[in-house]
């Protein structure tokens, strides 16, 4: 997978460098490690909570989705955001005054966690 390549010109001189993605596979990859909006959505959801923000890490491999989480969580009035990976974690964020609750339904659903971490501005 190249992505970028340098073109040379007619006569044989260095061209410019070009980005080719040749197949979806390669655009799935490229923007995979492009991405820097999830962070930025993440920390904009954050400020409206004034920064008292709990992020919670989870297993990858725990079996728990983005889907199960928000399923239990925002029924109950537990708003949720930041969904991302971090090497082998799956991190999200709920607001500090909601914390408590947040983790009592996930205990009780069986959704066993590897740390928490709190933010404040």
């Amino acid at each position: 997978m190249a992505w970028f390549r340098q073109e040379t010109a007619g006569n044989g001189d260095p061209g410019v460098i070009s980005c080719h993605l040749d197949t979806l596979e390669d655009l799935l990859d490229a923007g995979c490690a492009f991405d820097w909006i999830s962070p930025v959505l993440a920390a904009l959801h954050n400020a409206r909570y004034l920064g008292r923000v709990v992020t919670l890490l989870v297993r990858e491999d725990s079996g728990w989705s983005e889907w199960d989480i928000r399923h239990i969580l925002e029924p109950k009035g537990v708003p949720v955001w930041g969904f991302m990976f971090l090497d082998e974690y799956l991190l999200f964020s709920i607001p500090e005054d909601k914390a408590e609750w947040a983790l009592y339904l996930l205990r009780q659903s069986g959704l066993s966690f590897q740390g928490a971490v709190r933010t404040q501005f």
